[in-house]
């Protein structure tokens, strides 16, 4: 199953573009707000995972949902400071849970690159782990326009 989500407001937005590019039968939609959901990751840490499960918000529905998903896929998702640290505190949650999901992060560098690592680094517990991939490795010749100015970056449980 493949879960897209976005604030409530723009759940609409999100179907009417699943639908043109006719997606509509294979994603589903669904409402989720990382500030939400960072609260619940911080109650995950101090009291189980028994306090994530028991929001009863759409938020927590969809968080529920994302804790057992094999690989989180965000793509024009890191550009506000503001949205970052309840961002990465969602990752880590799912990164670090029972299925140890691995997160992947399409990042435009609309300030400079070292800052968006550093938040990485801060953000992630020492159990995670991650890399800036190579678009050119990933596409060849034609990742020269996506290449420029955007990085992919994949988070993963560390190896023991």
């Amino acid at each position: 199953t493949v879960l897209a989500t976005d604030l409530p407001f723009s759940l609409e937005l999100a179907r009417m573009t699943l639908q043109r590019n006719g997606l509509a039968e294979k994603v589903e939609v669904a409402a989720f707000d990382w500030h939400e959901a960072a609260q619940a990751t911080h109650a995950v840490t101090n009291n189980g995972m028994a306090a994530a499960a028991a929001g009863k918000s759409s938020s927590m529905s969809t968080l529920r949902r994302l804790l057992a998903a094999d690989l989180i896929f965000g793509a024009d998702i890191t550009y506000s400071d503001a949205l970052l640290l309840p961002l990465l505190d969602v990752i880590r949650l799912v990164c670090t849970g029972p299925r140890g999901g691995v997160a992947m992060l399409a990042h435009e560098n609309r300030a400079d690159r070292d800052s968006f690592e550093l938040a990485l680094q801060r953000g992630l517990c020492n159990r995670l782990a991650w890399a800036e991939l190579s678009w050119k490795i990933i596409l060849g010749g034609e990742a020269d326009e996506i290449a420029e100015g955007s990085s992919l970056y994949l988070i993963a449980t560390r190896r023991s």
